[in-house]
C-alpha cells in the first residue's frame, strides 16, 4: 500500500478526535445521506438524462459524447478544493455550500423543457453541457476534503465491509427512484414536463444528501506549519511511485470503460432497422441499470469483505479481468439474441463492484494520510480526464464506424459493436501492461478471491436454492 511518500514526512494518521459514539453516529449519517445522494446521480446521468439528450434534444453521437464529457472536464477544480482543505484543515463548510450548489443547479436543466422551448436545439444542448461542467466544478471544489474527512471517521478494519453495505443500500435507493422516473418517461413519452419533474426531484434529493452531511460532526485536522502551495498540491503525489503506477493503470482502464458505457444506451435505443436492439426507455433501463444495479447491490458487500480479507490488489485483478472478458458478449449481441445483452449486464453487475470498491478503499485508506486530499484530488482528476477522453473517443469511433461500416460485416452488426471490440483490446492491454506492477497490498491469487466471492454468493442464496430443492 501507499503508506508513505518520498517527501520524508510520516504518514501516520493523527488522532482523529472522534469518540466511539461519534463514529457510530457518523457512519449511520454518512450511509443515510448517500441513500438520498445516489439517486441524484442515477437521474442526472442514467436513462432519464440519456433519453433527454437522445430523444428530446436529438443530440448526435458526437454531440452526445461531448455533453457526457463536459462534467468530467471540470476535474481541475479538485486541486483548488484540495488546496483549500489543506490550508484550513476542514472540509464540511465547503462541502455543504458548494456541493449543495452542485445539486441545486440542475434545476436549470429542469427549466429547459418548460421555459426554453423557443431556443434552438444547439443552444439548449449548450446549456445542458454548461450546467454539467459548472455543476461538476462546484462538486469538485466543495468535495476536495471529503475523503480525508471520512478517512478519520471510518475504522480501517471495517472499511471494505462498510462501503460495501453503504453501496448496497444506495443502489437499492437508486433502483427505486430511477425506475419510477423511467416509468413516467415510458407512460408520458416525449412530454417535456416529465423531464422537468425528474431533474427537479434530482436536485431535491441531492440537496437532502447535503443537509444530512451537514449534521456530521467535523474535527479540525492538523495543518502543516507551511501548508502546501497549489503547485505542491498538483505535483507532490506524483513523487510516490506506487501512486503513479496505480493512476497509470486506472487511467488507461477508465478510457476503455467509458468508451463503451454511455454508448451501450445508444445501442439499445438504436432501431432494429439500423441493427440496434430497438428498445424503448423502460426495457433499456431494466437492462442497463436495474439488472446490474440489483446484482451490484447483492454482490458489493462480498467484494468489500474480500478487500478486508485479501487486500485490494487481488480483488482489483479479479474484477478487472472480468471487465475484460464480459464485453465480448456485447460484440455478438443483436436483436435476435437479446438474451446475450441481458446475460452480459447481469455478469457486469456481479463483478464490477470489485473495481468500484477498491477505488473507494484506496481513497479512504490506501493513499498516505499526510496530504491525503492531494492524492485523492490527483486520482480523481486523472480518472475524470480519462473519462473525458474515453467518452469523446467513443463518440468519435461510433461516428467513424457509422460512416465507414456501410454494408461491410455481418448484417446484424451495428456501428457500435466495432467500438465495443476496441474497448476489449484496450482493457486487455491495460490489464497485461500495468496490473502486474501495482503495489496496493495483498498477495493472494485473484483466482482465490474469485472462488471466495463465488462461495459467499452461493452461501447467501436461500436454503432451498442452495441445496438444489
Amino acid at each position: 500500500m501507499m503508506g508513505s511518500d518520498t517527501s520524508g514526512r510520516s504518514s501516520q494518521p493523527p488522532e482523529s478526535g472522534y469518540s466511539r459514539e461519534d463514529i457510530r453516529r457518523a457512519l449511520w449519517q454518512i450511509t443515510l445521506a448517500w441513500i438520498f445522494g445516489a439517486p441524484f446521480f442515477s437521474l442526472v446521468g442514467g436513462a432519464a438524462f440519456t433519453s433527454f439528450l437522445t430523444k428530446y434534444l436529438k443530440a448526435s453521437d458526437l454531440v452526445y459524447g461531448l455533453v457526457m464529457a463536459a462534467g468530467p472536464a471540470a476535474m481541475i477544480f479538485l486541486f483548488f478544493g484540495s488546496y483549500a482543505a489543506e490550508h484550513s484543515g476542514r472540509a464540511k463548510r465547503n462541502m455543504v455550500v458548494f456541493v449543495m450548489a452542485h445539486r441545486a443547479i440542475w434545476s436549470i436543466v429542469a427549466a429547459i423543457p418548460l421555459y426554453m422551448t423557443g431556443l434552438s436545439q444547439g443552444t439548449r444542448l449548450a446549456i445542458v453541457g454548461l450546467v454539467a461542467f459548472v455543476s461538476q466544478a462546484l462538486a469538485n471544489y466543495g468535495g476536495g476534503g471529503w475523503y480525508a474527512w471520512i478517512a478519520e471517521i471510518v475504522p480501517q478494519r471495517i472499511a471494505g465491509r462498510f462501503f460495501g453495505v453503504r453501496a448496497k443500500l444506495a443502489m437499492l435507493s437508486m433502483g427505486l427512484v430511477s425506475t419510477s422516473s423511467v416509468y413516467l418517461l415510458q407512460k408520458h413519452s416525449g412530454q417535456g414536463w416529465v423531464y422537468a419533474l425528474i431533474f427537479g426531484i434530482a436536485a431535491l434529493l441531492g440537496s437532502t444528501d447535503l443537509m444530512i452531511i451537514s449534521t456530521v460532526r467535523e474535527t479540525r485536522r492538523a495543518v502543516e506549519p507551511q501548508p502546501p502551495t497549489l503547485g505542491d498540491v498538483m505535483i507532490m503525489p506524483w513523487r510516490n511511485i506506487a501512486f503513479r503506477r496505480f493512476v497509470l493503470y486506472t487511467a488507461s482502464a477508465s478510457i476503455a470503460y467509458t468508451m463503451m458505457g454511455p454508448f451501450a444506451w445508444r445501442f439499445c435505443f438504436e432501431p432494429v432497422r439500423d441493427h440496434g436492439l430497438g428498445m424503448s426507455v423502460l426495457p433499456a433501463h431494466l437492462l442497463l441499470f436495474i439488472l446490474p444495479t440489483a446484482a451490484m447491490a447483492w454482490s458489493s458487500p462480498f467484494w468489500g469483505r474480500a478487500i478486508d480479507r485479501y487486500g485490494p490488489k487481488p480483488v482489483l485483478a479479479a474484477s478487472a479481468l472480468s471487465a475484460v472478458m464480459i464485453p465480448t458478449i456485447w460484440v455478438w449481441a443483436h436483436h435476435d439474441i437479446v438474451w446475450a445483452a441481458w446475460m452480459a449486464s447481469l455478469l457486469t453487475g456481479l463483478t464490477w463492484p470489485g473495481i468500484d470498491q477498491v477505488n473507494t478503499w484506496m481513497m479512504i485508506k490506501g493513499f498516505p494520510d499526510v496530504r491525503r486530499t492531494t492524492y485523492t484530488a490527483t486520482f480523481q482528476f486523472v480518472v475524470g480526464l480519462a473519462t473525458v477522453v474515453g467518452t469523446a473517443l467513443g463518440g468519435v469511433c461510433a461516428s467513424l464506424s457509422s460512416s465507414l461500416l456501410g454494408h461491410a460485416g455481418p448484417g446484424w452488426m451495428s456501428h457500435y459493436q466495432p467500438m465495443f471490440l476496441l474497448t476489449i483490446v484496450l482493457r486487455l492491454a491495460a490489464f497485461m501492461l500495468f496490473m502486474p506492477r501495482l503495489e496496493l497490498g495483498g498477495e493472494a491469487r485473484f483466482a482465490a478471491v474469485a472462488r471466495t466471492i463465488a462461495a459467499d454468493m452461493r452461501e447467501s442464496l436461500p436454503v432451498r436454492i442452495k441445496k438444489g430443492h
